[in-house]
């Protein structure tokens, strides 16, 4: 994570809304992020991160979107939405090649 990045996600640890020009990522990228929270293997910095950077692409948005809405820590209707996302990226990721 970028210094900027790292930044926004203290900030956002904090509470205070940060608003950050859109990235560029990969479905594989996010699915990846997803498999981490869904795992556990994540840590809240990188948390923040992730809920504070859109994305550029909207699809990949609207994902990002809807996983920024699940409760955290995880129920099991939120581990099951996140498989759904998961399995729409998948869907994403292979259209686009």
């Amino acid at each position: 994570m970028g210094r900027l990045a790292t930044l926004a996600a203290i900030v956002a640890s904090a509470g205070v809304v940060v608003r950050m020009a859109p990235v560029d990522r990969s479905a594989g990228e996010i699915a990846e992020a997803l498999q981490k929270l869904l795992e556990g293997r994540w840590l809240h910095v990188e948390w923040a991160g992730f809920i504070t950077q859109p994305i550029s692409d909207a699809a990949l948005e609207s994902i990002r979107t809807r996983a920024v809405a699940i409760e955290l820590p995880l129920t099991d209707d939120g581990r099951f939405t996140i498989q759904e996302l998961l399995n729409e990226l998948e869907r994403l990721d292979g259209a686009d090649k």
